[in-house]
């Protein structure tokens, strides 16, 4: 190496080498158990197991194992059969409805279902943050929706003091960077 380090140590255990002379038998035998220095060549030859290298700031290396995340699958984590691959769970009903909330109104979830009729607060989205929100009315009686976030306008113009949803209807909701809600579909509901 240019940098004079050392790359091999002399593993004196398995291959003790004489104080002053060596046989050609103990030289071989010195070669053969060389050990790399301490290092990253040495941390990669040490590893029992395949799979993705990680080295530090230091030179040290690690494996490491891919692992999936909710709604994604690997396979060939380690790599050691080839590239490690990444997919989309398939669909399915759970994984479309698992943001879901009962009878409250967050922005943490992406569907409200309301099954008790009444009046429920839309929360304030945060600032500079987009959100989508599906609010369904599964009881057999309105639900209103109030909220000074409501940025959508009567027919006269006047800024929206709460939506009515009736029965067996929803809502989409979309809000923009300035903390305010718009109303995607108005059919059927009464913005007052």
């Amino acid at each position: 190496m240019p940098d004079s380090t050392k790359n091999f140590a002399v593993d004196t255990v398995n291959a003790p080498v004489g104080a002053s002379t060596v046989t050609r038998t103990q030289f071989i035998d010195i070669l053969e158990h060389l050990n790399y220095a301490s290092g990253t060549i040495r941390e990669i030859d040490e590893l029992v197991t395949g799979g993705v290298l990680t080295v530090d700031g230091v030179g040290n290396a690690f494996g490491r194992t891919l692992s999936s995340g909710s709604g994604l699958t690997w396979s060939n984590p380690t790599g050691v059969a080839g590239n490690p691959s990444i997919s989309i769970d398939a669909p399915n009903a759970w994984n479309e409805l698992n943001s879901s909330e009962s009878n409250t109104i967050t922005t943490t979830k992406h569907v409200s279902i309301i099954g008790a009729a009444g009046s429920y607060s839309m929360p304030t989205p945060a600032a500079s943050q987009v959100y989508n929100k599906v609010v369904i009315n599964s009881s057999t009686g309105d639900v209103v929706l109030t909220g000074s976030a409501l940025a959508d306008k009567n027919a006269l113009g006047v800024a929206t003091a709460s939506i009515t949803i009736p029965s067996c209807n929803m809502a989409i909701f979309y809000s923009d960077l300035a903390q305010n809600w718009y109303l995607q579909n108005s059919s059927r509901l009464l913005i007052q």
